[in-house]
């Protein structure tokens, strides 16, 4: 699909006839990660952490950009935070280091043009694949452990050959959009709000049913306690929890980024700077 999308762009640069008006953009930015899943409850914001990276925008066209993302932060879920007395009681948590690898295609609703004066000079949607690295762990006693391991829903068991273990990468799909304001001919400020659909339902570790103790213990005595932690939170037995729902497949686990971007203009002379001029500026003679 994101071939289709840089074929389609492609054809549309060389059709416009500007493909001559390149220029790259070196950026850093900074800003906070939001879980979505089965333990995300709330606001948006209520489970935010903080992030930052790094990028390359390639501008082939003043409608179009190709950007490379890399992206650190953490993502959180508590059932704790959760409105509904029943996701208080299920009483799971995790939190997660995730680093980011995207190319991201940029359509611009308004053309940018480095020297332009007015108030908003870009406005764009985005479409693009990204390649995440995660690890859930939760709190236990003081400490740190680490989910994926243990097989808290039977991953690795023959009882249950359908759950096999989860992998620690997986792909996404960031669907977003943003503005930028040139501030010169050389720097930019933007806001880029984007939403990473995954393929994964275990970026909590959280999504299908419980696993009886007994099925169990064949992944060690901690992946026993840290599959059904209701007993911690009600004080009471909760075998009668066993072969229920414990999270929802059939919704895959996602995140939101919310960030400040700033940006510098690498050419030695400004391809373009307006509609009237860009014409006449359009050979782009060195970037560096």
């Amino acid at each position: 699909m994101y071939i289709l999308i840089r074929f389609i762009c492609l054809f549309l640069c060389l059709h416009l006839g500007s493909i001559q008006a390149q220029f790259a953009e070196l950026g850093i930015f900074g800003g906070v990660l939001s879980y979505h899943g089965e333990l995300s409850h709330q606001s948006l914001l209520v489970h935010s952490k903080p992030c930052y990276g790094f990028f390359l925008r390639y501008n082939t066209h003043p409608y179009l950009a190709t950007r490379i993302r890399f992206l650190h932060g953490s993502l959180v879920g508590k059932d704790k935070l959760a409105k509904t007395p029943e996701d208080r009681l299920r009483n799971l948590s995790f939190q997660s280091r995730l680093t980011e690898l995207a190319l991201i295609e940029e359509f611009n609703l308004i053309p940018f043009y480095p020297k332009d004066k007015s108030k908003l000079t870009n406005l764009y949607i985005s479409i693009g694949i990204g390649f995440f690295l995660f690890d859930p762990k939760t709190e236990y006693a003081g400490q740190l452990i680490r989910l994926q391991p243990l097989g808290t829903e039977g991953q690795g068991l023959n009882l249950y050959k359908d759950r096999t273990p989860y992998k620690l990468y997986q792909l996404s799909v960031p669907l977003g959009f943003g503005m930028k304001y040139s501030l010169n001919k050389r720097a930019n400020l933007g806001l880029d709000i984007s939403y990473q659909f995954t393929f994964t339902d275990y970026i909590d570790d959280v999504s299908t049913t419980y696993v009886p103790p007994r099925d169990l213990e064949s992944n060690g005595e901690m992946a026993v306690r840290l599959s059904n932690r209701t007993e911690e939170y009600t004080g009471l037995d909760a075998s009668y929890l066993n072969g229920e729902r414990r999270g929802n497949s059939n919704n895959k686990d996602a995140y939101w980024s919310w960030t400040l971007c700033f940006s510098y203009n690498l050419y030695k002379k400004v391809p373009y700077s307006s509609k009237k001029d860009k014409a006449k500026n359009r050979k782009l003679k060195a970037w560096f």
